[in-house]
């Protein structure tokens, strides 16, 4: 029986490469509490390994803003604000919920999208102001 190893008997038979980077994120759900126009929250975005990566994201509720539409993670980290505008037509009295999308491109691909679950309660009376 003769045995053939990568590297012995045959050059570049493995493609040497790196693997690509992966995205990282600080949560993949948030819990803003009573939501008002103060609300906030800084979601950090981390690549692990050697690579570029860039991202889009999104908001499915007009609520729920965010400081970019787009990044780079050009180091190890980026970061995104969250806030909330008032008032909002889809915000309800009660529980809300909301999703961010992120979608991003590793090394030139366009990856799988990531999904961030945001979540809060929110009154109607936090609107009136009291003199």
């Amino acid at each position: 029986m003769v045995l053939f190893f990568c590297g012995v008997f045959f050059q570049n038979c493995k493609n040497n490469d790196p693997a690509p980077p992966t995205l990282v994120l600080s949560n993949t759900k948030i819990d803003l509490g009573n939501i008002t126009s103060k609300s906030n929250f800084k979601l950090g975005l981390f690549k692990n390994g050697t690579g570029t990566i860039t991202y889009a994201i999104s908001s499915n509720k007009n609520w729920l803003k965010l400081d970019k539409v787009s990044g780079n993670i050009i180091s190890t980290k980026d970061s995104v604000n969250l806030g909330v505008q008032l008032p909002a037509t889809d915000l309800i009295d009660g529980l809300n919920n909301a999703t961010i999308t992120i979608t991003p491109t590793i090394n030139g691909i366009v990856a799988d999208p990531v999904n961030v679950d945001v979540s809060g309660q929110f009154a109607t009376t936090a609107l009136t102001s009291k003199f």
